[in-house]
Order: C-alpha cells, then sequence, then structure tokens
C-alpha cells in the first residue's frame, strides 16, 4: 500500500494493511483494499484529514465503516431488524425472565443465595452422569460430559450468577436505548446502502462537522463495491435523519 505525504493518512493505511492480513476474510480484506485503493476514497480521506489531526478519528471512521451492520450480507437484501418498539419489548422480557431465572436458583439455597442453587444444580448433574454410566446411556452420558466441560471453562473465568446480572443489566440498558433511526422503507434493495448513508451522515457530522452528501456517498459506493454509483449525492441529501 503506497505512503503519502501526509502521516495522518500514512496511520490510517498501516491500519488498513494490518488489518488486511490479520486473518479477516476474504470479503472484509476487499473491503479494505477498496475503501484504502479506491481513488474517490483517497480524496475523501484526505478531506477529512484537513479536519483533524489526530489519525484515531480516521481509523474509528474506518472501523465504523467496515462493521457497520448493512454491509453484512447480500446488499439488496432487506433489512429485517425489529421495529425499535419490538425491540425494547423483547429486552424487557429478557431482562424480566432472567431476574425470574435467577429467582428460581434462589428456590435451591436455604440461604437464598443463587451461587447455592446452581452448585446444587451442578451436583445433581453429576448423579445424572453416574447414572447414564450406569444404565448403559452411552448418548447421554456423552453429552452430559460435554456439558460439564463446557460449564468448567465458562466459570473457570466467570460465575453463571455473574453472566446473568451481566445479562439482565445489558438488556435493561438496551431497553432503554434511542431510536435505531432506520430508513422508512426497510424492504427494498437499497434498504442497506441507506441506512449506511443516514448513519454516516450523523457520524460525519458528529465527529468531522461535515455532512457532504457527494462524499457520503462516494463511501457508501465504495463500502458496497457498485460498478456504478448506485447512490448519488443528491439521493444521500433527500435521506432525512
Amino acid at each position: 500500500m503506497a505512503m503519502s505525504e501526509n502521516p495522518i493518512i500514512d496511520k490510517l493505511y498501516k491500519q488498513i494493511s494490518n488489518l488486511a492480513y490479520s486473518g479477516v476474510s476474504s470479503g472484509t480484506k476487499s473491503l479494505l483494499i477498496q475503501l484504502s485503493s479506491n481513488s474517490d476514497m483517497k480524496d475523501v480521506w484526505k478531506t477529512l484529514c484537513d479536519k483533524t489531526n489526530n489519525p484515531q478519528k480516521l481509523i474509528d471512521l474506518l472501523d465504523y465503516i467496515r462493521l457497520h451492520p448493512a454491509l453484512a450480507g447480500h446488499p439488496n437484501d432487506p433489512i429485517t431488524i425489529l421495529s425499535d418498539t419490538s425491540q425494547r419489548e423483547v429486552f424487557q422480557n429478557i431482562a424480566v425472565k432472567i431476574d425470574q431465572l435467577r429467582d428460581e436458583f434462589k428456590d435451591l439455597s436455604d440461604r437464598r443465595d443463587p451461587n447455592d442453587g446452581w452448585r446444587l444444580l451442578e451436583s445433581t448433574l453429576g448423579r445424572a452422569e453416574t447414572e447414564s454410566l450406569k444404565q448403559g446411556i452411552s448418548g447421554s452420558f456423552l453429552e452430559i460430559k460435554q456439558l460439564q466441560h463446557h460449564l468448567a471453562t465458562i466459570q473457570a473465568q466467570y460465575s453463571i450468577t455473574d453472566i446473568l446480572e451481566v445479562m439482565s443489566k445489558a438488556s435493561e440498558y438496551s431497553a432503554t436505548a434511542p431510536d435505531a433511526r432506520l430508513p422508512k422503507k426497510r424492504n427494498t434493495p437499497h434498504a442497506k446502502q441507506n441506512q449506511l448513508a443516514m448513519d454516516l451522515k450523523r457520524y460525519l457530522k458528529q465527529h468531522f462537522d461535515t455532512e457532504s452528501p457527494s462524499m457520503i456517498a462516494t463511501i457508501v459506493n465504495t463500502a458496497f463495491n457498485y460498478p456504478d454509483s448506485a447512490i448519488s449525492a443528491d439521493d444521500v441529501r433527500k435521506l432525512k435523519v
């Protein structure tokens, strides 16, 4: 990857090169090459470089683009993510059910300690293992042994009750997250590119104080690797964020 005369862009290209040879998938490698070698993208990086003296901001933008959910799967697939309202309902239900599960483990302990309840489950699983061996039920025995191995691996670093606590809190906070602000038309061949364009509008405004429609169109078309411009600056301008 050719070096420029700008140390900020050089650091960006070095990061791209490191990522491209770090065992990423062929699709990700192709995307990284497009984002660095496309002539229009080089102009984008130069323009953004003039707006910051911090190379990490360009690297963060690179990561934001390459990890964006719109680039997963086929580019013309519709966006199938649940509505924000439905997501909140599910996250709230998850939090409630995890708390119920923790209460069930408390019911197994005379001290109302969920860790005691979990230890009882493990010891009971051990009896089930012994019984399956005595009965000659090889399938059940092997499955139980595998379960015990997985549990031991997990609990070498974390306790099950801590994991449940983290999952519960994560679900609670996710239920309060702001809207994803997805495109209104999500069942169209252009839904994903519109999603990336809308998110880039917000991201570039926040981090680089620019909403250049032509720049956003260039990034989107390069990321999706369209042979012709699938989204124009005028298309980007019309998107409401």
